[in-house]
């Protein structure tokens, strides 16, 4: 799963939150993924006026032991 395929799915995760719960005041996506034996995250974070904020973690912190 690369890191676009990560950040797309957090993207994802948002849209259905919103779709589940259209009167909350805040959306949170999170979604982890692999690349060879790395490991990272992105979390997208939208409000109700459509504002959004994306970050990710960033492959060098985890590394999965062998």
């Amino acid at each position: 799963m690369t890191t676009d395929e990560t950040l797309q799915g957090a993207r994802t995760r948002v849209h259905n939150a919103k779709q589940a719960m259209p009167d909350a005041d805040y959306y949170v996506g999170l979604e982890a993924g692999l690349d060879g034996d790395l490991t990272f995250a992105w979390m997208v974070i939208e409000d109700a006026h459509q504002r959004r904020g994306e970050a990710a973690r960033p492959l060098s912190l985890y590394r999965l032991p062998h």
